[in-house]
C-alpha cells in the first residue's frame, strides 16, 4: 500500500516517512502542503493518505480526496477537538506521535474502517 503524509512541518513529515516505510513495509511519498498534496495525489495512486490539518490550503486537498474516497487519517495535534474536517477522515492519530508505534495505527484504523464497510 501507498501512503501519502501531508504535514507541513519537514521533521514530522520525515519522521513520519521513514517510519511508515522501515518499520510498516509501506511505500511513501510527502507533501508539504494541500497544493503539494493535491499534485502527488494526482500522479500517484495512494491507498491512504495522512494529513496534518493545520497545513496550508487544507481545504483544495481534502475535497478532492473525499471525492475519490481516498481514506484520510488526520494528525490530532496537541489532542484537539474533532472538527467538521475531521467528519471527512476515517481516524486520527495524536501528533507528536511515536514512530515506532505509527505503521501499527494506520493499519489499526485502516482495519476498522474496512471492516465497517465490508471492503
Amino acid at each position: 500500500m501507498k501512503i501519502l503524509v501531508v504535514d507541513g512541518n519537514a521533521d514530522a513529515r520525515e519522521i513520519a516517512l521513514m517510519s511508515l516505510e522501515l518499520i510498516g513495509g509501506f511505500q511513501v511519498a510527502g507533501a508539504k502542503d494541500g497544493n503539494e498534496g493535491l499534485e502527488r495525489a494526482g500522479d500517484e495512486a495512494f491507498g491512504v493518505v495522512l494529513i496534518d490539518p493545520r497545513i496550508a490550503n487544507l481545504e483544495e486537498l481534502m475535497v478532492p480526496l473525499h471525492d475519490e474516497e481516498i481514506p484520510i487519517i488526520l494528525f490530532n495535534p496537541d489532542n484537539r477537538p474533532r472538527s467538521e474536517i475531521d467528519s471527512r477522515a476515517i481516524g486520527t492519530i495524536a501528533k507528536p506521535f511515536a514512530p515506532d508505534l505509527l505503521p501499527r495505527q494506520v493499519m489499526e484504523i485502516l482495519k476498522a474502517h474496512f471492516d465497517k464497510h465490508g471492503v
